[in-house]
C-alpha cells in the first residue's frame, strides 16, 4: 500500500476496496444458492454495476491509478482511460440512485441468508454510507459534483 494515506483514505481502502466487493459477491453467492438462472442473471447485472461504477465514477477519481481507492483503483486503468470532466447532474443523480437501490437490492439477499449476514451487510452499508457522505465525503460523483458546486445540495 501506498506511504501517507490518511486515516479517512485507509477506512475508505477497507470499506470500498475490499468491503464493496466482498459485499456485492456474497449476495450474489446466495442468489446463485435459490437459482442457477437467477445467478446469472444477476451476474450479468452485477458486471454491468460494475462497467458502469468503472466507467462512470472510477474513472474520473482522483485516486485513479493507485491503491488508495482499493482494487479497483488498480483494475480501472486497465479498461478505462482517465476522465478529467464530469457527466451531467442528469447521470450523477441517475447513478446515485442505482447504487441507492443496487445497495439495498444486495442487502435483501443477505438477509434471506440469515440475520447473521443481514446485520453484517446492513453493518456495511451504513459505514459505506457514512463514508461516502459524512463529513468527509469523498466518494462518488455526488461528493466531487457537491464541492464543485460550491455546497450546493443536489439530490
Amino acid at each position: 500500500m501506498e506511504k501517507h494515506l490518511s486515516h479517512n483514505r485507509i477506512i475508505f481502502f477497507f470499506v470500498f476496496g475490499i468491503g464493496a466487493p466482498l459485499y456485492f459477491l456474497g449476495a450474489l453467492f446466495w442468489v446463485f444458492q435459490v437459482s442457477f438462472a437467477l445467478g446469472a442473471l444477476h451476474s450479468l447485472l452485477l458486471v454491468w454495476r460494475v462497467y458502469d461504477s468503472f466507467s462512470k465514477t472510477c474513472s474520473r477519481c482522483p485516486q485513479y491509478g493507485s491503491w488508495r481507492c482499493g482494487l479497483p483503483g488498480k483494475v480501472v486503468p486497465y479498461f478505462f482511460k482517465k476522465k478529467h470532466s464530469l457527466p451531467s447532474l442528469k447521470t450523477i443523480r441517475l447513478h446515485y440512485y442505482i447504487d441507492v437501490f443496487s445497495c439495498l437490492y444486495a442487502l435483501c439477499w443477505h438477509a434471506l441468508a440469515g440475520f447473521d449476514f443481514a446485520l453484517l451487510a446492513l453493518l456495511w452499508l451504513v459505514l459505506a454510507w457514512f463514508v461516502a457522505f459524512g463529513p468527509k465525503a469523498n466518494h462518488g460523483l455526488m461528493a466531487v459534483y457537491f464541492r464543485e458546486q460550491k455546497n450546493q445540495f443536489i439530490v
